[in-house]
């Protein structure tokens, strides 16, 4: 049955790339090449896993795959409510604002701190019950959050955390930006540097996330990287840019390097499981979802609320839906042959526990038709404006959620008071670093 599941997304991405006129990030076309390369991944390990994947895995899985479909051609046609000006502000001209070493380089010292006292609340928690004598990091991360012992992050962590990620965002945002800027080009070897400058933000930004033992955090950067360097990319070419073969060698060789830095990363973050090479565990990593959504329809274990959990949880602070029980973390679960898979299931099992068939079929078209609503709102975008901007880099923000559904729900499953605070965070820091000009703190703002 799988490879009959295999087949219709090989041709489903097929016909999807090519109705779209090749646009590698339109959203089904993302959506399904994630779910294919999901199920690749689970044939490697057909044997080891003994998978069987049955009729109703598989009914689910396509309709779930076909709503968003469905969801992501009604937002890409519904009119897009654009106000044009007669004066046209391109989106290097906003971008531009943000570029200044002194900017920089007050942004660079707050990551270096925040970075500082991130790392010695990792060794206060790593100290409180070591659990493993020689690995900091994996001490760490199995007493984190443990009430009992204190192990939560201080304060200043914090507010820090949630700081330094928008930041990261925005300036990987502006150093793309001075590369694709044609009015912007410079020539020799330290001009072109000083461009790269811009990355450090980014880049410790990743140190961060790193050595808290996350990885995924890593790569959505990654992903919305891409999607800016794509959109500058097709911009400067009117929407009618074509990858060539170098270009897709590249990223081949990219995508193989985060794969390979993917399983050895593993070693330094404090995950001791063994695997057996670089193969195994990926394909385990990106593989395992589909397998695991078989198990739980054959064997399904609902202990509450999974679709909107952190909104509940949010709320339930002030007295609001009492009673009713959430999970944040699924059940970890090992195939028949005894083999560890891990504890994610597709982002459709969140809609499957809480609203059956119907909550797929509604939940799945959602998502398509807010994101692809909003993919073609911004590329019919030619007058940017501050709003506009923070639409763009919250639309990369959040585009990990269409590359790894395959994998879980990361966005309706993480609505929330905290995901809210969060966002209007990333809207000050592209306000504070676009819309102030530090020499004359002359503010400007139109509304997008």
């Amino acid at each position: 049955m799988i490879y009959v599941y295999i087949l219709i997304l090989f041709i489903a991405v097929i016909f999807s790339f090519k109705i779209n006129n090749g646009d590698y990030f339109n959203l089904s076309f993302l959506l399904i090449v994630g779910y294919f390369l999901s199920a690749i991944c689970c044939v490697y390990n057909i044997d080891e896993w003994a998978v069987d994947l049955h009729i109703l895995t598989l009914v689910i899985l396509l309709i779930g795959i076909f709503s968003f479909i469905i969801g992501s051609y009604f937002g890409r046609h519904i009119k897009k409510h654009i106000h044009y000006n007669k004066k046209t502000v391109s989106i290097y001209d906003v971008a531009s604002r943000g570029e200044g070493y002194i900017k920089l380089l007050l942004v660079v010292a707050f990551d270096l701190i925040i970075l500082f006292f991130l790392y010695r609340d990792i060794v206060r928690i790593a100290s409180l019950n070591y659990v493993s004598w020689g690995n900091l990091f994996y001490n760490y991360r199995s007493n984190l959050g443990n009430e009992e012992l204190g192990a939560n992050y201080s304060m200043i962590v914090d507010i820090g955390l949630r700081i330094t990620k928008p930041l990261a965002y925005v300036y990987l945002f502006i150093f793309l930006t001075t590369l694709f800027n044609k009015s912007k080009k410079v020539k020799g070897i330290f001009p072109k540097l000083k461009k790269c400058l811009y990355c450090i933000p980014s880049l410790l930004y990743a140190v961060q996330v790193i050595i808290q033992g996350y990885r995924i955090q890593f790569i959505e950067l990654i992903v919305a990287g891409l999607f800016y360097l794509f959109y500058l990319f097709q911009q400067n070419h009117n929407w009618r840019g074509k990858l060539n073969y170098k270009i897709i060698r590249n990223f081949g060789i990219f995508f193989g390097a985060i794969l390979v830095g993917f399983y050895y990363i593993k070693f330094f973050i404090g995950k001791l499981q063994e695997s057996n090479g670089v193969l195994s565990y990926v394909t385990n990593y990106l593989g395992g979802s589909l397998q695991l959504f078989d198990m739980y329809l054959e064997n399904p274990i609902n202990k509450g609320h999974e679709t909107f959990a952190a909104f509940i949880n949010s709320f339930q602070k002030f007295d609001f839906f009492k009673g009713v029980d959430t999970v944040v973390q699924h059940e970890y679960r090992s195939a028949s042959t005894g083999v560890y898979i891990g504890n994610v299931y597709t982002g459709f099992r969140n809609y499957y526990n809480d609203y059956w068939l119907f909550g797929v079929i509604l939940c799945s078209f959602a998502l398509g038709f807010i994101f692809s609503y909003w993919y073609y709102y911004l590329r019919k975008v030619n007058h940017w404006t501050i709003g506009r901007i923070y639409s763009f880099l919250l639309y990369g923000y959040f585009l990990y959620s269409i590359v790894f559904h395959f994998f879980t729900d990361y966005f309706f499953a993480l609505i929330g008071i905290g995901w809210m605070v969060n966002l209007l965070i990333f809207y000050g820091i592209v306000f504070l670093l676009f819309g102030v000009k530090f020499k004359k703190i002359k503010f400007r703002w139109k509304n997008g």
